[in-house]
C-alpha cells in the first residue's frame, strides 16, 4: 500500500483570499488542508479544513480558556449547521452569546 501525503497545516497568517477562495500567499493553486490559529497564548482558537480552497467539514474556534466557542460543518461551500457555547462550556443560541 502506498503511503499517504501527510495532511498539511497552515496558520491563518500564511493564508490569503482571492476571489472567495483560499490560496496559500504565494501559491497559484487553492489550498487544501488544515488551517489553525493560536491565541498569544499558544492555545488554538481556530482550527478547519479546507478543501480547493474552501471551507469543508468542520470549522471550530475556542475561547482563551480552551473552552470551545462555536462549531460550523461546511460540505460544498454552505454551512450546514453552526452551535455556540460560552466561555463557560453553556450552550447558547448566538455567536453574541458566544462572546
Amino acid at each position: 500500500a502506498e503511503a499517504k501525503p501527510e495532511s498539511k497545516s497552515v496558520s491563518t497568517d500564511e493564508m490569503e483570499i482571492r476571489e472567495g477562495l483560499g490560496y496559500v500567499r504565494g501559491s497559484d493553486v487553492p489550498y487544501t488542508g488544515k488551517v489553525s490559529k493560536l491565541y498569544e497564548s499558544g492555545q488554538k482558537e481556530l482550527e478547519l479544513n479546507v478543501k480547493d480552497g474552501k471551507y469543508d467539514g468542520l470549522v471550530v474556534w475556542w475561547h482563551q480558556n480552551g473552552q470551545k466557542k462555536s462549531e460550523e460543518n461546511w460540505k460544498d461551500g454552505k454551512m450546514t449547521y453552526e452551535k455556540f457555547w460560552n466561555s463557560k462550556g453553556e450552550k447558547v443560541d448566538s455567536k453574541e452569546e458566544a462572546e
